[in-house]
């Protein structure tokens, strides 16, 4: 423990006192020196006062250091997170969604005005006359060829009867003769209507699909009778507006025409994206892949978690995916991670840190932040937060180990539990270092004033 000189703690003793406007008398003075408080290394804190100087603490926790690799990196939307909804045909868009506003599969997104639209249900309810009329057509031709068959069999028949009677009826054999001859005919005039019919019938299936695929509905509700101003029809021939609804739940992400707006056909309208599907993207250094592997557990850990400044951000378990991409100029290679839970600082573009255990065996030690470490001259100095009294701190040098960049082990000095200075930590080092101004002492609003001041 290093003990200070009585006119250095004064200087740095962060009392909550008042400028003195008359202490320039020599009793004053001697007497204030002699009333002056043995040296010693703690510091006064009182809770105006760390408010006032942003003072904040982090405890003393035990992690393994040497078996982490730690990398920088931020969260991204996995390639199926985003959604985007193109117009499938020309028309004006009215939206039926805000930019930013939470939707669920199946809510309406914006609906489509279209003459497109109205062009094939033209073009479906000429198929479905066409198949109509086909079937009309066939109907003829069969009751045709049917006719023609039942003549000619009664043709056959009466002839045969005057055959027994030794009666020959010439004109009798030329009818059956030129019946017989037409039945070629028909079948052929029948089995054209019927190939009529199949490619008729095909369009319309084809007409159906299209619009099934324009509306994002199935064949099944398109054909599906409804009523509609009195009478029922197919539901393909009532609808006037195309409803386009979210596929799947998300947040509209953009909206990329104005309201009323004009879309060519393919042209983009409108994105959602889920932010529940996410992902942490890092850097590693190539160096490091002899220690990394696949399947390795992971912690994402936001840039302040830990830090005792009051923050809830809490680290999160993840699985190391190592990826595809490497940069053999910069010699790093990419580093994915897929939460297992998911938190509310969790969306895309946050940035956190990575930290992957490796291989082998490892203690857990007590460490610090490697923020609460400051340099004063050759020393490395830490506050701990008094135990018995929380209004003060204790100056001290640290007796560091090993250090991950994030977390530095502190081998004596502190407990597990024990707090010690994070934010604020500056400002203390100032007021107390042995270069600091000699004689004054620091206001409730975080200002040093020199004595007589």
């Amino acid at each position: 423990m290093t003990f200070f000189r009585i006119a250095h703690m004064t200087a740095v003793t962060l009392a909550i006192v008042g400028c003195s406007g008359g202490g320039d008398s020599a009793n004053e003075s001697a007497s204030a020196t002699q009333a002056a408080p043995p040296p010693t290394n703690r510091v006064d804190i009182p809770q105006a006062v760390r408010k006032n100087l942003g003072i904040t603490f982090a405890k003393v926790e035990k992690r393994r250091i040497g078996q982490t690799v730690r990398v920088p990196g931020s969260f991204e939307l996995l390639p199926k997170a985003r959604q985007e909804y193109r117009a499938t045909l020309p028309g004006r868009v009215e939206f039926l969604v805000e930019q930013y506003q939470s939707v669920e599969a199946g809510t309406p997104l914006y609906r489509m005005q279209s003459p497109g639209w109205h062009e094939v249900q033209r073009e479906l309810s000429e198929a479905l006359y066409a198949i109509e009329a086909a079937r009309s057509d066939i109907a003829v031709s069969e009751a045709t060829l049917n006719e023609t068959e039942s003549r000619i069999k009664l043709q056959e028949d009466r002839i045969a009867t005057l055959a027994q009677a030794e009666v020959r009826r010439a004109e009798l054999e030329v009818d059956l003769a030129e019946m017989s001859a037409s039945l070629p005919r028909l079948r052929t005039e029948l089995d054209a209507k019927r190939s009529t019919l199949a490619a008729v019938q095909d369009r319309f299936d084809h007409g159906l699909n299209r619009a099934a695929a324009i509306l994002g509905m199935t064949r099944e509700g398109l054909a599906e009778y409804v009523p509609h101003n009195g009478h029922s029809g197919p539901r393909w021939q009532i609808i006037d507006w195309i409803d386009v609804r979210a596929s799947q739940p998300g947040i509209v992400e953009s909206i990329a025409l104005t309201p009323g707006g004009w879309a060519e056909t393919a042209s983009l309208v409108l994105t959602t994206a889920n932010p529940q599907l996410v992902r942490f993207r890092g850097l590693g250094l190539q160096a490091d892949l002899a220690r990394l592997r696949s399947g390795a557990p992971a912690t994402i850990i936001p840039p302040n978690a830990g830090g005792g400044n009051g923050s809830t951000l809490e680290p999160i378990t993840a699985e190391l995916t190592i990826g595809l991409e490497a940069d053999p100029a910069e010699r790093t290679v990419a580093l994915l991670a897929t939460p297992k839970t998911l938190a509310d600082w969790t969306r895309p573009g946050v940035s956190a840190f990575l930290e992957i255990e490796t291989a082998g065996t490892g203690t857990e030690e007590m460490v610090i932040p490697r923020s609460a470490i400051v340099q004063d001259g050759l020393a490395h100095i830490v506050f701990r937060r008094d135990p018995a009294n929380p209004d003060k701190v204790i100056r001290m040098e640290a007796d560091l180990g090993l250090s991950d960049g994030r977390w530095s082990v502190i081998n004596s000095g502190v407990r597990v539990g024990d707090e010690v200075v994070l934010n604020g930590v500056y400002e203390l080092k100032l007021a107390t270092s042995s270069t600091a101004q000699k004689g004054g002492h620091f206001h409730a609003d975080g200002t040093f004033h020199a004595e007589g001041q």
